[in-house]
């Protein structure tokens, strides 16, 4: 599995996580969302708005 597909895998996981429970761990969810659409951004991969950006 290419490194652009393991970030939009766990891009996904989070995303499900963040809609699954908004309690405390949504900022660091959010964080991490950030961090996996920078990695994405630099490996040239196809990108979405970061979790949380549509609210």
């Amino acid at each position: 599995m290419s490194a652009v597909a393991k970030l939009h895998d766990q891009k996904e996981a989070l995303r499900a996580r963040l809609q699954a429970d908004l309690g405390p761990n949504e900022r660091a969810i959010q964080a991490l969302s950030a961090e996996i659409e920078t990695a994405l951004k630099l490996l040239g991969g196809e990108s979405s708005a970061p979790l949380g950006a549509d609210e």
